[in-house]
């Protein structure tokens, strides 16, 4: 009677902390579909209702559990500055995160640490070199006017006004960057390439009745077995390109170089749409120090309103969801914080951004 007690406890325990996510989560939209708001700027309490709901009854920094995995969110500046400072290997990339997205995110430098995250770093960073940036700013520019003169066709043949759906189309301009940068090219085969990059990115984020169980990566649903076709056939697509990296590298850098700025210079034209004024400010200044000569790397470093405008589409909408580390030791983090091996740790950078504003106040 006893082990049968305790057998019913250990699913019920398991599963009290995703229940009470999924009250606080339905409480908030309740509330927000009951209001007259037409639009709102708080993502944070949109995405992850239950962070904020416990960091105000908890405190900034608290532990909690999703099944087996303990996690620790750090919602205080300090302690997070006191982690950057942190240069410890004993302080890396989450196991999940491999476990869980494997077969979006594989083995790249997202999800590896010690030696192995070194190798990668050192292979893929002088790719990024300041000086090899700005000599990269022709190829934005081609790109940028090949967007411009699209949507100018889009109003014209609307009669001068219309409606146009930015997303795809942005993302598509982030895409023929990367692919200009590291394929030298953005023709047939990296245009599927980037395209089957994001339909596996939307098939990884689908949520299963499976998630969480133990070897759930492993069970053949619907959506794993699309995982694993797609998989496949971007890997034989970056070996018809000849890829210089490997596969998982590829993969990874092509998501991210797809999703992450297309998404946030989105975010940015729609403050923008908001804020005429700065659109103005803006256009102003590119007029003024450009005229009618092509932009350079010269130039753009004269541009004061522009670099405001995009560190505060950054500080609102920062790339990265959460920064996500995992004590592979126990790791002493400051003075007062040990975090024990095993144990995950959160921080919400856009979370921290609109909690403080001593780096600065809110612009748009």
């Amino acid at each position: 009677m006893e082990h049968a007690l305790l057998f019913f406890a250990f699913p019920v325990f398991v599963l009290s902390m995703f229940c009470m996510i999924v009250y606080v989560v339905y409480d908030f939209y309740a509330i927000t579909y009951d209001s007259n708001d037409s639009l709102s700027l708080d993502c944070c309490s949109i995405l992850l209702p239950h962070i904020i709901q416990w960091t105000k009854q908890f405190g900034k920094n608290f532990s909690f559990a999703l099944g087996k995995t303990q996690f620790l969110y750090i919602g205080d500046g300090e302690l997070v500055r006191e982690m950057s400072l942190c240069k410890s290997f004993e302080l890396g990339k989450p196991s999940y995160l491999h476990k869980e997205r494997g077969p979006l995110l594989g083995k790249g430098i997202l999800t590896t640490s010690k030696e192995a995250w070194v190798h990668q770093r050192k292979t893929i960073a002088p790719i990024f070199y300041v000086d090899k940036v700005k000599n990269m700013l022709s190829i934005v520019l081609e790109s940028g006017n090949a967007l411009t003169k699209s949507w100018e066709k889009l109003v014209e043949a609307e009669g001068g006004i219309a409606d146009i759906r930015v997303d795809d189309y942005v993302k598509t301009f982030t895409s023929s960057i990367f692919s200009n940068v590291m394929f030298g090219r953005y023709e047939a085969a990296e245009k599927v390439l980037f395209s089957k990059c994001r339909d596996l990115m939307e098939v990884s984020g689908s949520p299963t009745v499976v998630d969480g169980h133990p070897f759930s990566r492993f069970y053949p649903t619907k959506i794993h077995r699309q995982q694993w076709t797609l998989v496949k056939e971007i890997y034989w697509i970056i070996q018809d390109i000849e890829m210089k990296f490997d596969n998982d590298n590829c993969k990874e850098l092509c998501t991210v170089a797809m999703e992450v700025p297309g998404t946030t210079a989105i975010w940015g034209l729609m403050l923008l749409a908001l804020h005429p004024d700065w659109q103005a400010r803006a256009r102003a200044e590119v007029l003024e120090i450009c005229g009618d000569e092509i932009l350079d790397a010269e130039k753009l470093g004269k541009m004061k309103v522009l670099k405001m405008i995009i560190q505060e589409i950054l500080r609102l909408y920062s790339g990265a969801g959460f920064t996500a580390r995992e004590a592979l030791a126990d790791v002493q983090i400051g003075k007062k914080v040990c975090v024990p091996k095993g144990v995950n740790i959160w921080i919400w950078p856009a979370a921290l951004h609109r909690e403080t504003l001593s780096s600065g106040v809110q612009m748009l």
